[in-house]
């Protein structure tokens, strides 16, 4: 008997929104965000944040080092290249221009970046978001940049899941003066 290899056909197709006015937005991801940028030499540094609801990644802090072709864009993947995202573990980088895995990334569509770097954000149970380096030309991210991308992608995981914890608490809130004291 062949060896039975569990493979999952994945159906869905994950989205993909990038609005160019988050770029210069003071966020609580900016200072490891830039830190990267710097370090990495990439024109291009942003963080997705993943609603599972409905299957999208929305863009939530960005770094470019020039402005966007395209104000506000959005696309839908194919579906091999979201079975990808689904089960990255690890930081994968490769070319925009020539890899299906990365060619439809808003970032080659609004900076013209070519090479890409991406990082999942995973926390215990779930995928919260993804972290992209982008470069304008095709030189590969060196192996110390994708040492560097984990490590900031562990602080960026922290901040997406206190993100995901703070409706709850803010639920929970039910006096008027506490409300408005959580809502500043």
């Amino acid at each position: 008997m062949a060896s039975a290899a569990f493979q999952y056909d994945f159906h869905t197709r994950y989205y993909f929104r990038l609005n160019a006015e988050i770029v210069g937005a003071e966020t609580e991801f900016d200072p490891a965000l830039i830190m990267l940028a710097l370090q990495a030499q990439a024109d291009t540094a942003f963080v997705y944040r993943f609603d599972q609801e409905v299957s999208e990644f929305r863009a939530v802090a960005g770094h470019a080092d020039t402005p966007a072709a395209i104000r506000d864009a959005g696309v839908t993947l194919t579906p091999s290249a979201s079975g990808w995202i689904f089960r990255l573990s690890d930081p994968e980088q490769g070319s925009a221009n020539s890899n299906e895995r990365f060619e439809r990334f808003l970032e080659r569509l609004q900076y013209s970046v070519d090479r890409m770097l991406v990082v999942p954000l995973r926390g215990k149970e779930q995928l919260l978001g993804l972290l992209t380096l982008g470069r304008r030309n095709s030189s590969a991210f060196a192996p110390e940049v994708l040492e560097i991308a984990r490590r900031t992608a562990r602080s960026l995981t922290g901040i997406l899941e206190r993100r995901v914890q703070e409706p709850e608490r803010l639920r929970v809130v039910r006096t008027p003066d506490a409300l408005a004291f959580a809502q500043r």
